[in-house]
């Protein structure tokens, strides 16, 4: 198993982005939007919930309210409805949880 931490991604976008990336776990198909509670989203605009405008590439740093404990995890972005949005590259945070047994 695995506490989750932070998940960064390198991107440009035409457009803001509220709710711009959901995660599940552990195979199930139950989708929630990483900001979720006090998460955020930081940027070189600094801390928000919505993923700003990027002409050139931008870092931006999801990190939860509280670590995601999970043996797996998928991500899911969700692009701005207009303009367009890329993404060079993810870096998941973890750290695995030492004498956790998976399930």
């Amino acid at each position: 198993k695995k506490k989750i931490y932070k998940v960064i991604f390198t991107y440009q976008s035409g457009a803001t982005q509220a709710n711009p990336m959901e995660y599940a776990v552990d195979g199930k198909q139950s989708w929630t939007d990483i900001t979720t509670g006090t998460g955020t989203i930081t940027t070189d605009a600094g801390d928000n919930d919505t993923l700003p405008t990027a002409s050139a590439w931008d870092v931006a740093v999801f990190k939860p309210a509280s670590p995601i404990t999970c043996q797996s995890l998928q991500l899911r972005i969700n692009p701005p409805s207009t303009g367009t949005f890329e993404i060079n590259d993810i870096t998941v945070e973890y750290r695995i949880i030492g004498g956790a047994a998976v399930s």
